[in-house]
């Protein structure tokens, strides 16, 4: 399983509740890496075409084999240190009676702070987000579990990775108990109305 199969398919297999994955298909490039990598993990995949053209896939219900080999890898220490640091726990931050609304703040990661981290095994992670969603100009909104705002951050290997090159890397913090609620990936322009 790949790096960017592990981290599309983790929370699916690491949270509670049942996850879908919805990739917007923007070139043919990106469109042969889905299926390649992410589609075969899954029981379905539809596709959204207008116009002719494929413009979205849909991928439901992580496959019994994609799960044990995802455990597995995880057993023998095998899955990318970027997984287990992205998510650190089950909790997925969300509202409910416990908590009806949240106050959130905004943070711009500084890269030039940060010990740039490569991995291996990423190139194909690293050509989504690119393709997908820097070269176009589009936000990422990814959901980090078990961050809290703090200076241990800095160490993380997610935040290192993606801020040695993604041009703007932004933290959505709950103001209460400083738990990072959404990891963003900007372009390289917006601030989150942060000079």
């Amino acid at each position: 399983m790949t790096v960017l199969a592990q981290f599309l398919n983790a929370s699916s297999v690491l949270l509670p509740g049942n996850t879908s994955v919805q990739l917007e298909i923007v070139n043919e490039e990106l469109h042969k890496l889905i299926l390649e990598e992410l589609a075969p993990h899954y029981e379905n995949v539809k596709a959204v075409i207008i116009d002719d053209y494929i413009k979205t896939l849909i991928m439901e219900q992580l496959k019994n084999d994609s799960v044990e080999i995802f455990r597995s890898m995880d057993q023998r220490g095998e899955l990318s240190p970027l997984i287990k640091d992205f998510y650190r726990s089950s909790d997925r931050n969300l509202l409910g009676p416990h908590k009806m609304s949240r106050t959130c703040r905004y943070f711009i990661v500084l890269p030039d702070k940060l010990e740039p981290m490569k991995l291996t095994g990423t190139d194909s992670l690293r050509k989504w987000i690119h393709n997908g969603y820097i070269q176009r100009n589009e936000r990422l909104a990814l959901s980090p579990t078990g961050w809290v705002l703090h200076d241990e951050l800095k160490n993380s290997v997610a935040l290192r990775f993606f801020a040695s090159f993604c041009p703007r890397v932004g933290l959505v913090v709950d103001a209460d108990d400083m738990k990072i609620v959404g990891f963003d990936i900007l372009n390289g322009r917006e601030t989150y109305g942060v000079s």
